[in-house]
């Protein structure tokens, strides 16, 4: 999710530099009363780049699998800190990362990968690509020392993607599926 970020600011700015370069460049020949028009009309541009480089993320970030079980990781590291999972299944649904029955699963899930020994603000790894089959896109997520893992269904609902279920993955079938599928850090 850094690295789609880090790509539509820099979309933005390719789109701002254009608009900056000509209203500068016409600026100084300008009277007065012409350059504040052309100075109001450059920041109106750089305000709609702003606002659709904006919203080309939030649709990506939405649309895109991956990015969607990432967002998922970084709230369930953020609840396996907590003592309820309350907070986590609040986050989620305020995300609207969950399905209508996808928060059945999610206190279950945190309860077993407290019990299977997640080491606490431990790094988080996710599967190089998806299993799919009838259910949805099945995304692994596991701890940085491959104790525990968690199977983060996904399912798309319109032109969006969320979690319809997550179940936790014992330590002893991680390396099955790292062979599998392979796995990347998430940052």
């Amino acid at each position: 999710m850094h690295a789609s970020r880090v790509v539509y600011i820099v979309i933005f700015l390719m789109a701002c530099l254009p608009i900056l370069y000509f209203t500068l460049r016409g600026a100084g020949r300008k009277s007065r009363s012409k350059r504040a028009a052309l100075l109001a009309a450059a920041l109106a541009g750089v305000a709609a780049a702003g606002f659709i480089s904006f919203g080309l993320w939030r649709y990506t970030i939405d649309t895109q699998p991956a990015l969607v079980a990432q967002r998922f990781a970084q709230s369930l590291t953020a609840a396996l800190g907590e003592t309820s999972a309350a907070e986590h299944i609040a986050r989620m649904e305020r995300a609207g990362l969950l399905t209508d029955g996808g928060a059945a699963s999610q206190e279950h899930t945190l309860g077993a990968l407290r019990d299977a020994g997640w080491p606490e603000g431990s790094a988080m790894r996710i599967s190089k690509k998806a299993a799919q089959d009838e259910r949805g896109d099945t995304w692994y997520l596991v701890s940085s020392g491959g104790e525990a893992g968690v199977a983060v269904t996904l399912v798309r609902t319109g032109y969006r993607w969320r979690v319809s279920q997550a179940a936790a993955v014992p330590g002893e079938a991680i390396g099955g599926i790292d062979k599998e599928l392979g796995f990347s850090d998430i940052r």
